[in-house]
């Protein structure tokens, strides 16, 4: 029997939180279980990577315990697991004088546990049996050039149908003359896929290939072999959609490498508190939309807008938190980077005929001096913050405390243990930051949008 040794890396200091996530059964002895981690990776400066025996009998399993390791937890005890792990994050950013002038609410479920998620992003590379044309995920690390690709088969989050779709491409590009792209140099060309779907269960399909040296037309008819096998296939495998996406870098926006439709609908339409929002291939969405809907009721539960108030969509993707807040307040401002995300929010807008609702393309730290400058006849103002794991700039934060109309600032982060995150929430509330009134932290709400894992969304509350 074939087995391959992958390396796993124990963690440095620095992402001390997220090991003890990981790797550690909650308690509430949390705190002293982190001390003692903390001290024991203190002693060296790095830590030596352990290796872990997969062969082709325990993929599946390995691979569970890599992207569900709670999954044979249950769930009313991953539910506590992930409100002690907001009770850790305020201790990292408030004083202990002020904790107890902050409420941790118990974690909202998730109304579906299983096949919740609607975005799966499959790589390729070489399974447990050797074929370098294995598509799923990756257990190891692909930086210390260990890595092995393990099916989605029983991974009980994924939707079947997007396993049904996985295996498909995975049967295609095997029998595909071409190699797989492991890395950017290597002279592959099939490179990871991305399938997004709605609950009615229609799906798109986005395929991207690294062009190399082949030419146009040789690039043309694989493309138009692809239509051909997946339009065979359409009804069976539900797709709405099938986009083809030449990459030449390690990840590629619409703006820098368009995305080709071969056939079907351009956009996937799903419906969130009866409003209608269509999706593209670069837009965020939460990848859970029935708990996404829970996490909406919390945000508008705690921001307290009126009728005079203006809604500040920070991070807005698609528009939800702007079209969904639309009715109580007088008007919404939404930012994002993404060009795509702002043409479906603004769409988003004209579809479900809302009039106060306007969308800007562009960075948070280059624009948002100017958006607030055009506010500055804004009476309130409540802002929702949603970024990337990055956090924020300091510059950011600085405009945000300056604006005094903002009374209420609402950080929604599904990595608020990070380091980056914490620097935000400390700069928020220091006042030693700069010379601004700085924000009290009153309240964390966790939802739980990622069952059997221990990533939760966490929802904290900002006011003045």
């Amino acid at each position: 029997m074939r087995v391959v040794k992958v390396m796993n890396s124990a963690p440095s200091i620095k992402n001390i939180q997220s090991y003890c996530l990981r790797h550690l059964s909650l308690s509430p002895s949390i705190n002293s279980q982190i001390v003692h981690l903390k001290k024991k990776f203190a002693k060296r400066e790095g830590v030596q990577p352990t290796e872990i025996e997969i062969d082709v009998n325990n993929q599946f399993e390995k691979l569970a315990e890599t992207v569900t390791p709670l999954a044979n937890k249950p769930y009313n005890v991953q539910l506590k697991i992930k409100r002690d792990w907001s009770r850790y994050v305020l201790n990292q950013f408030v004083s202990s004088k002020k904790k107890e002038l902050c409420t941790i609410e118990s974690t909202i479920p998730s109304p579906v546990l299983e096949g919740y998620r609607n975005k799966s992003e499959f790589s390729i590379r070489n399974g447990a049996d050797g074929n370098p044309k294995t598509v799923g995920t990756f257990i190891g690390s692909a930086g210390l050039g260990r890595s092995i690709c393990v099916p989605p088969t029983h991974l009980i989050n994924t939707p079947q149908i997007h396993k049904d779709i996985c295996k498909s491409f995975e049967d295609y590009i095997r029998s595909s003359d071409l190699p797989a792209c492991h890395d950017l140099h290597d002279g592959g060309f099939w490179r990871p896929i991305l399938i997004r779907s709605n609950r009615k269960g229609e799906c798109m399909l986005c395929i991207a290939v690294h062009p190399g040296d082949k030419t146009e037309a040789q690039i043309d008819e694989q493309m138009n072999a692809l239509k051909d096998y997946f339009t065979e296939r359409r009804d069976q495998l539900q797709l709405a959609s099938l986009y083809f996406q030449i990459c030449k870098h390690s990840r590629c926006t619409n703006e820098s490498a368009p995305y080709r439709l071969l056939y079907g609908e351009p956009h996937l339409i799903e419906k969130i508190g009866g409003y209608e929002f269509q999706i593209s291939p670069d837009s965020f969405f939460q990848v859970n939309v029935e708990a996404a809907e829970k996490l909406y009721e919390a945000i508008f539960r705690v921001a307290d807008m009126k009728p005079y108030s203006l809604l500040l969509d920070l991070c807005c993707g698609t528009g939800v938190v702007s079209i969904l807040g639309s009715s109580s307040v007088r008007s919404c401002v939404g930012v994002d980077c993404v060009l795509q995300a702002v043409q479906d929010a603004t769409e988003n807008a004209r579809i479900n005929n809302i009039q106060n609702c306007a969308f800007l393309k562009g960075r948070i730290e280059e624009v948002l001096r100017r958006v607030l400058k055009r506010l500055d006849s804004s009476a309130d103002i409540v802002a929702v913050l949603n970024p990337s794991r990055a956090g924020m700039p300091p510059d950011v934060i600085h405009e945000l405390r300056n604006c005094v109309q903002i009374r209420k600032l609402i950080y929604v982060s599904c990595m608020a243990d990070s380091p980056s995150m914490i620097k935000n929430f400390n700069w928020l509330r220091s006042p030693q930051f700069n010379e601004s009134r700085p924000f009290n932290v009153t309240r964390l709400i966790p939802v739980d949008l990622f069952p059997h894992t221990y990533h939760c969304e966490a929802v904290i509350v900002f006011e003045r």
